[in-house]
């Protein structure tokens, strides 16, 4: 065969093995094919659509599942997520990480928040919105325990739903030369994957 369609074989391959981990490790995650399943085909949804790709998209799902997101609200979270990245030019899994750790806490510390901000993200005034204090109260009440992960999580929904700072970035953002790149790529791989020959056809 011809060194492009060589080329292309083993893409097909590569791309259906590492699309088999990803069922694999999400039906393990899961306890469930017929979830795991379903949840790769809305992460494929979602990579198509937005500027990131789908290994970093499950790999950031992974990260979610394992912090307490269910396999309902994943997807949702990724996008709320995923609008914050795009607005402060940060990468999805860091973004889903300081969420999901900050989840597992239950609580937000100084850190926590510090963090957040020191990527960009107001997280100073939103919360100050949520909790109907001043911006400069923000920080007290983190320290004396009062500011939960309901708190943070309505913050997020806050900036992300309609008429919010970050409502729909990921979608404006595919539409610019680098987030097409990567929607291409996606959809090539998506293409690749489901031509694939199955081993038993051979080379």
């Amino acid at each position: 065969r011809s060194s492009a369609a060589s080329d292309v074989y083993k893409r097909q391959m590569n791309v259906r093995g590492e699309f088999q981990q990803l069922e694999i490790a999400f039906g393990t995650m899961l306890k469930s094919k017929e979830k795991a399943d379903k949840l790769m085909a809305e992460l494929v949804d979602i990579a198509a659509k937005t500027p990131f790709d789908l290994q970093g998209v499950a790999s950031s799902a992974k990260q979610m599942l394992a912090y307490g997101s269910s396999a309902e609200s994943v997807g949702k979270e990724l996008v709320m997520l995923g609008n914050v990245a795009a607005g402060v030019g940060a990468q999805l899994g860091d973004i889903a990480y300081l969420y999901g750790t900050l989840r597992t806490q239950g609580r937000a510390y100084a850190v926590d928040i510090r963090q957040f901000a020191g990527r960009g993200i107001p997280i100073y005034e939103e919360l100050a919105k949520v909790m109907g204090v001043t911006k400069d109260e923000v920080s007290d009440l983190v320290s004396q325990g009062k500011v939960g992960f309901k708190e943070v999580e309505q913050a997020f929904q806050n900036m992300t739903k309609e008429g919010g700072m970050y409502f729909n970035l990921m979608q404006e953002q595919s539409k610019s030369l680098t987030g097409q790149i990567s929607n291409l790529g996606d959809a090539w791989d998506s293409c690749l994957l489901y031509t694939s020959p199955s081993p038993r056809d051979g080379a």
